[in-house]
């Protein structure tokens, strides 16, 4: 994808889809009258960037079957987390989980999963799960490194939507990098 644009649906010709980029991304583009919407992911055919590679294995799989301990602690966690979305949901709106992820305490949550349980899947002779990370990493810096290109000059301003996941990096990089000024989404849900 990297690198393609796609032009915010007009005069309905266009189904939006379920995902995010079309039911957040293009409303906000067209509210906004954005001529033009870029996509800067990573291209997901690149079997790297979904760890599919078949040179590399995968850490959930990995953690099934020889590290059954840390495969359930990741699995519970990821039940847990669904379950507050779930209640969150069922209590509020969809902003008002927009809201909960984007809290810097469910940064820190989400983000501690790939440090605290991904990055141990393995050995220290096959590290299964820093493999994976280094080309999450990867994939993050890509995305990061698309997103500097696309602004292009100073006083440019650049909306990224993407997953609770990819917050923590891409937010790193933009401001340790000192090329943007990071606007929290919290001031606008």
């Amino acid at each position: 994808m990297t690198g393609s644009a796609t032009t915010p649906p007009s005069g309905g010709a266009f189904a939006l889809t379920r995902d995010e980029r079309h039911q957040i991304g293009f409303r906000v583009a067209a509210a906004a009258e954005v001529e033009r919407v870029t996509a800067v992911d990573w291209d997901w055919d690149d079997p790297r960037a979904t760890g599919s590679d078949a040179d590399s294995a995968n850490p959930w799989e990995f953690m099934a079957a020889h590290q059954p301990a840390l495969h359930q602690h990741i699995d519970q966690e990821g039940r847990r987390q669904i379950a507050e979305m779930q209640r969150i949901l069922d209590a509020g709106t969809v902003r008002d989980l927009l809201h909960w992820l984007n809290t810097e305490e469910q940064e820190v949550a989400n983000h501690r999963v790939y440090l605290g349980a991904v990055a141990l899947a393995g050995d220290a002779t096959d590290p299964v799960g820093v493999a994976w990370l280094a080309e999450w990493y990867r994939r993050n810096l890509t995305i990061f490194a698309n997103l500097v290109r696309l602004a292009g000059s100073p006083g440019d301003r650049v909306l990224a939507i993407y997953g609770a996941g990819h917050v923590p990096l891409l937010r790193q990089f933009a401001q340790q990098s000192s090329l943007f000024h990071v606007v929290d989404a919290i001031a606008y849900l």
